[in-house]
Parts: C-alpha cells; sequence; structure tokens
C-alpha cells in the first residue's frame, strides 16, 4: 500500500509508478473536500476518476462482515465496491469541469463558509455581555462582510 501527501508534486510522482494509465480508474472516498486537489489533478491528465460516498463504502464494508478500520482494509473495501459497482454499471465517474468552473465552486464554497461564520458571529454578538467582546465580534463580523463582498465580486466578474 502506498500514502503519499495531499500534494501535486506527490500526484505527479504517483503517476510514475501507476502502468497502463489509459486503463487505470482512480477510485476514492468523498472526504469533505480533501480529495478535489487529486480529483482535479487526475483529470487534467485525462484519468477516470469517480469520487465514491464513504457512507456507502462503509456500509458495503459492513454487508461483507468487515467491521475492522484501518487505511489497508479501507482501500481494499472502496477497491472491492468499485469492482463491484463498476460491473453492475454503477460507477459513476466524475465529469471534468473546466478550471473557471473549478475556481466558481471553490468562491462560492468558500463564501458559503464565511456567511456561516458571520451567522455564527451574530449569534454571539446577541448574547454578548462584555464590551470588549461585544467590540471584537464586531469587528469580526465587518471582516466577514467585507470578504463576502469581495468574494461576490470575484463571483460577478467570472459571470461577465
Amino acid at each position: 500500500m502506498l500514502t503519499i501527501d495531499n500534494k501535486e508534486e506527490r500526484f505527479k510522482e504517483l503517476l510514475k509508478i501507476i502502468p497502463a494509465i489509459d486503463q487505470v480508474c482512480f477510485v476514492m472516498e468523498a472526504t469533505g473536500g480533501y480529495e478535489r486537489k487529486l480529483v482535479s489533478f487526475l483529470q487534467s491528465r485525462n484519468i477516470a476518476v469517480a469520487v465514491i460516498n464513504a457512507k456507502r463504502a462503509s456500509d458495503y464494508a459492513n454487508s461483507m462482515g468487515v467491521y475492522a478500520k484501518n487505511d489497508r482494509i479501507d482501500a481494499e473495501m472502496i477497491r472491492h465496491y468499485a469492482q463491484v459497482s463498476f460491473a453492475k454499471g454503477r460507477l459513476k465517474l466524475r465529469e471534468s469541469r473546466t478550471e473557471i468552473a473549478q475556481q466558481l465552486e471553490d468562491l462560492l464554497r468558500h463564501r458559503n463558509q464565511l456567511v456561516g461564520q458571520r451567522t455564527v458571529e451574530k449569534q454571539h454578538f446577541e448574547a454578548a455581555i462584555n464590551k470588549e467582546s461585544v467590540r471584537s465580534i464586531t469587528r469580526m463580523i465587518k471582516q466577514l462582510v467585507k470578504e463576502i463582498e469581495r468574494i461576490e465580486n470575484r463571483i460577478t466578474d467570472y459571470e461577465h
């Protein structure tokens, strides 16, 4: 088994050790966005990629009587799940997106995260009693509003 860092230079090293790349499909679990760098890298090289739901992979492992959990077991179960899903025509390859579409997706995702943070800060503001806390929260909200506006302007730039 091979473990690599989530960095492009390590992805390049990975490709050097995989033979017959035109016959390879990378299958990985969705990991809250951490998989996106590798997916983007592979797709930029026209390599097939499938991202599977982690819960489905876990349920599949459990259905096979595999309850232990470590990287080696997970990798084996993902491989097996992918083979069975592919044979049944259920393995969906990730469609490539343009670089602009990926950038827009990243901006929208980050904007949503900031909006969530602003909501939390507003809730803190409502509960704050101490004047210093109120001032700090106010500064944070202003900074978040400013950054949200900056990102929204970038999104608008892409749309035109």
